[in-house]
This record gives structure tokens, C-alpha cells and sequence, in this order.
């Protein structure tokens, strides 16, 4: 389950940040920070190299990240609320027209 929920966030958040140049160079200068924090370097794992670990306490940190992540979630995650009228309602729409709503 928890595969299905992050290869959409994963997928959206780079597609926003490949979007907003300043966003991702925001991100990235935090990831490089952590980085560099811990003697790790993006080029150790370009083609398949070393993998770079992070504690939670360092991807708590990472501010930037988490909100472009948030974001991306945001906008494109699908909700599912349900709402129940408790009572009977009339909306009146821009248009003129009217919307009844029944409770239940």
C-alpha cells in the first residue's frame, strides 16, 4: 500500500519541481547541504553508484523539500471526503440558477 502512495508523490513533486526552476534549486541546495553534512556527494551515485542515507531527523530538516512535497500532494492527490447534509439547503449559483441539496 504504502508503494501506491509514493511513486504518485514522488513522481508529482518532481514534475513540479522540474517546473519551477527556484523551487527545485531551493530544494537542491538543501539535499546538497545534508550532503555535504555527512561526507556524502550526488556524484558517488550517478550511474548506480553508492546509495546516500539520511536519518528522519535530516528529511525532517529539509523545510524546502517537505514543502514541495506537501504542495505536489496538495495539488494533485485525489480526495475522498465524504459529506452528509443535515439538513435540507438551496444554493443560489452565480448563473442565476438554483441548487437543491436534501438532507441525508
Amino acid at each position: 500500500a504504502s508503494l501506491s502512495n509514493t511513486v504518485p508523490a514522488a513522481f508529482w513533486t518532481l514534475y513540479f519541481l522540474q517546473k519551477d526552476a527556484d523551487a527545485m534549486a531551493a530544494v537542491r541546495a538543501e539535499v546538497d547541504a545534508i550532503l555535504k553534512e555527512t561526507g556524502q556527494n550526488q556524484e558517488n551515485v550517478k550511474g548506480g553508484g553508492k546509495v546516500i542515507h539520511v536519518t528522519r531527523q535530516q528529511l525532517n530538516d529539509m523545510k524546502c523539500l517537505g514543502s514541495a512535497i506537501n504542495e505536489a500532494l496538495r495539488m494533485c492527490s485525489a480526495s475522498i471526503i465524504i459529506r452528509v447534509a443535515t439538513q435540507d439547503a438551496e444554493l443560489s449559483l452565480q448563473s442565476g440558477s438554483t441548487f437543491r441539496i436534501r438532507k441525508g
